[in-house]
């Protein structure tokens, strides 16, 4: 079940069931090259995906699992989901967090790396097993796998494949 990783994504919105359309960003629209804010200018929508000053930004190499997911830890179902948002809004707390715009992906979200204050999001996340490695963080998705962390400690569907099969519930 943990094993299969394919990186295509299947999107869904989040609070339906509606698949997500692709939106082709405009090929002369500016990067911006770093975003900033904190407070009442961010907003956390789940894991890997936040929005600053209303720019959508989707955490660069991780992924997490949808809202709607579940995992499971000794037979028992727990929200995975809910708690890899929760776990980012930690990370985050009260922190400003600065983002390093790299590229836009097909659903015309800003491609970034974050900090919030020192700590780099994207990597604390995989580090800390709430995210899979998405193309970056392999090293550190071994050892939170090793160690049982976050989404390791049980059973779970990675999250491109749930939302590929979820995505017409």
């Amino acid at each position: 079940m943990m094993q299969s990783f394919m990186p295509q994504w299947a999107e869904t919105v989040s609070g339906s069931n509606q698949q997500r359309q692709p939106v082709r960003a405009d090929k002369n629209e500016a990067l911006p090259a770093q975003l900033s804010g904190r407070g009442g200018s961010l907003h956390i929508y789940d894991g890997d995906t936040i929005a600053i000053q209303g720019q959508r930004i989707r955490l660069k190499g991780m992924d997490t699992p949808e809202t709607q997911q579940n995992c499971s830890i000794d037979d028992k179902d727990y929200s995975c989901g809910r708690n890899a948002t929760a776990e980012l809004r930690r990370l985050i707390g009260n922190q400003t967090v600065t983002c390093t715009a790299d590229g836009r992906d097909q659903y015309d979200r800003i491609l970034a790396f974050c900090k919030a204050g020192e700590t780099d999001l994207n990597r604390t996340m995989v580090e800390q097993g709430w995210a899979v490695s998405y193309g970056l963080y392999q090293r550190e998705e071994a050892q939170a796998r090793k160690n049982k962390r976050g989404l390791w400690a049980g059973e779970f569907e990675r999250p491109g494949k749930w939302r590929r099969e979820n995505q017409s519930r």
